[in-house]
């Protein structure tokens, strides 16, 4: 009978692993599968609620920016510099000792390296909707494949002053004309916090001080928003003004000496 009930049990733990299977070899294997079947919102609904309910202007940017194949396509490949024509790189991804060119091919709508004809366009848009929405857009900051993390098993984690999104006061990969709608300087924020304006002290006290976050290697090159092996913490200086934080406080008034009576507190004049 023990027996009996030790078979029973192997073939339940057996046809658990079956079952769980596919959704572990979904979200470890790489983009293509974990775009295709993983949604993020069922474990970060919060993360997720939290990102839609920020402000307006900060959202929808980056879901334009989600939803630009120039711009998704400009990160997979490393870019440094775009304009309609052409994305140049600071990655040789075909081994011929220099950093790749890519130029668009109106006939098939996609970029192509100039060296050895290979076509690239990275959509975040996995249900062809013509939107971003709903996990699509978690991978604009978390995709390890975009930047440059093929080797990679799982997501990443790509901040705010990261070279080629917001930049830093190393590098700043981006350029204005990726985006028709944005406001000039956006693009180049992270840039723009360290040259002494009123946000630099906090930006410049943060980016002294390292993340948990790893910052790897992205296409064989350190990124300038990194201390060691990690991330700087120069990108919670965004979320200081572009967060949701709520806060419960009591104010109080000061009271000031009225000199009302000649036996009150000495203090200062209203």
């Amino acid at each position: 009978m023990k027996r009996y009930q030790i078979a029973i049990l192997l073939v339940g733990i057996i046809a658990i692993i079956v079952f769980i299977m596919p959704d572990t070899l979904s979200m470890f294997s790489g983009m293509h599968t974990f775009y295709a079947d993983k949604n993020c919102t069922k474990c970060h609904s919060g993360e997720y609620n939290e990102f839609m309910a920020s402000q307006g202007y900060v959202r929808n940017a980056h879901l334009r920016a989600a939803n630009n194949t120039n711009y998704t396509t400009y990160l997979s490949i490393s870019g440094i510099s775009y304009n309609n024509t052409h994305i140049v790189t600071n990655y040789d991804g075909d081994g011929d000792g220099t950093s790749d060119i890519w130029e668009w091919n109106s006939t098939i709508d996609k970029w192509q390296r100039t060296s050895d004809g290979t076509t690239n366009a990275v959509s975040l848009d996995r249900d062809r909707n013509n939107e971003i929405n709903g996990y699509e857009v978690c991978h604009l900051c978390h995709n390890s494949t975009i930047f440059g993390f093929s080797g990679a098993h799982t997501s990443v984690v790509r901040t705010c002053d990261d070279d080629r999104c917001h930049g830093n006061n190393n590098y700043t990969y981006n350029n204005q004309s990726l985006f028709t709608t944005a406001t000039i300087g956006v693009t180049e924020a992270g840039a723009l916090l360290s040259q002494g304006n009123v946000h630099s002290p906090l930006y410049h006290l943060l980016i002294n001080q390292s993340s948990s976050y790893p910052a790897g290697i992205p296409f064989n090159n350190t990124p300038g928003n990194s201390i060691d092996d990690r991330l700087t913490k120069g990108y919670l200086s965004c979320g200081a003004c572009h967060g949701e934080i709520t806060t419960n406080a009591t104010t109080t008034t000061e009271v000031h000496n009225t000199h009302a009576n000649k036996s009150s507190q000495r203090r200062k004049y209203i």
